[in-house]
């Protein structure tokens, strides 16, 4: 192992701890029984539909990393690789600012399956423009429904203000 990976995983252990000890010094300032209260008046269905959600978006994702990276007839990452890359990139890019999990991808690709940086890179930028063609797309729909269900809430009330009879 060289001294720049040992380096780095020192520095992730330390961070790893610092994190660790300020989440129990939070937990300490927490009274148990207001936290039991709280959690038991919690629906847990729309918790278990985000997680459920959410790990199916994961999937997808390193489903269409592996698709986006794969060199015909040769080279492509593993499922497990690729749904490491893409929790890990999500963990780096949460963490540090400038997409630095998307760096982290592209160089990873390469190490674990072989996969040149440029094609990597490639793929990180078709990823993003499929992300943002998808963003807009959910932008209209929802514009477009919430347009029309106020053009029917104003037409309502125009209907409703006519049949009222006039004060004169």
């Amino acid at each position: 192992m060289s001294r720049r990976q040992i380096a780095l995983r020192f520095a992730l252990a330390a961070l790893l701890l610092l994190l660790l000890a300020a989440l129990a010094r939070s937990l300490t300032a927490l009274d148990p029984a207001a936290v039991a209260t709280a959690l038991g008046r919690v629906a847990p269905l729309p918790y278990l539909a985000a997680a459920t959600s959410f790990a199916v978006a994961l999937l997808v994702r390193s489903r269409r990393w592996r698709r986006l990276t794969a060199v015909e007839g040769g080279t492509r990452l593993g499922s497990r690789d690729a749904l490491a890359l893409i929790l890990a990139a999500s963990a780096i890019n949460a963490l540090l600012p400038g997409r630095a999990g998307d760096l982290y991808r592209i160089v990873e690709s390469g190490r674990r399956g072989g996969i040149s940086r440029s094609r990597s890179a490639g793929a990180a930028f078709i990823e993003r423009v499929l992300d943002l063609a998808v963003l807009g797309a959910l932008f209209l729909l929802t514009s477009a429904l919430l347009l029309d269900r106020k053009s029917t809430r104003l037409n309502s009330s125009h209907v409703s203000e006519s049949r009222m009879p006039s004060s004169a």
